[in-house]
């Protein structure tokens, strides 16, 4: 709960501050289009509605802009002292070590609780100066946070020692931050006018792909089906079975 104050409190200014910047930058009014393009996505109306009677507008654009960057920077925050234990293994780490690993998942769990709670209120209260659609909240709360919510203090408790746990846990919040970032950058690419920006934005693409590729794929299966492997040689049969059913 200490680590979702902080995030309550840090977050928003954060966000406020990159906004501000933003109507400065000479590229912003570049990246609005593909800003609401990925907003689109996302549940977020292309006319007026009830709820966005103005559509989406650029105040809108850049509050989930300058929002993406301010998770971005959290996630990597969370993963940081997590990289320690990943490099070194649970058993030739020191004290301080394996606390710092344990301080960076409860932290990306206050994280998540930040976030849920003001996402919740965000979808659900009544003239919000800054709505979101119940699309988005499902994708992001039901779907997303959930993980954390549901995963994190047991796997503390039961698996802390484990190497996919940490695999996993590290490469999940360094994958997303990377490539929400790159994404970031790459709507302030003037793509129409600079072949140069033009290559470079495909070269971010693949970037993304590879690191989705790579993560998803080289990495999770494996930690996934080993770290349930484990549990059967240890009959832990209720984590058994929900890691069966998750996957």
């Amino acid at each position: 709960l200490l680590f979702a104050i902080f995030w309550t409190v840090s977050l928003p200014l954060a966000e406020k501050k990159i906004a501000l910047k933003l109507t400065d930058a000479a590229w912003w009014p570049g990246a609005v289009s593909p800003t609401k393009s990925m907003m689109y996505n996302f549940g977020y109306p292309k006319e007026p509605t009830k709820r966005f009677p103005d559509g989406v507008t650029e105040s809108l654009a850049r509050d989930f802009y300058s929002g993406t960057i301010s998770i971005c920077v959290a996630h990597a925050l969370c993963a940081t002292p997590m990289v320690p234990v990943l490099i070194r293994g649970w058993e030739d780490s020191s004290d301080f070590i394996k606390v710092s690993f344990v301080l960076g998942t409860l932290a990306d769990l206050g994280f998540d609780i930040y976030d849920a709670v003001q996402l919740s209120i965000r979808a659900f209260a009544k003239n919000h100066s800054k709505p979101i659609p119940i699309e988005f909240w499902v994708i992001l709360v039901c779907m997303h946070h959930t993980t954390a919510l549901l995963l994190v203090m047991p796997l503390n408790l039961h698996y802390v020692h484990r190497f996919e746990y940490h695999q996993t846990a590290v490469s999940l919040l360094y994958a997303a931050s990377a490539c929400y970032l790159a994404g970031a950058y790459k709507f302030t690419l003037n793509v129409y006018d600079k072949r140069k920006d033009f290559v470079l934005y495909k070269i971010i693409v693949l970037f993304q792909l590879a690191v989705l590729l790579y993560t998803r794929i080289y990495l999770w299966f494996p930690a996934a089906f080993g770290l349930r492997a484990h549990m059967k040689e240890q009959n832990d049969t209720t984590f058994f079975y929900g890691a069966t059913v998750s996957k």
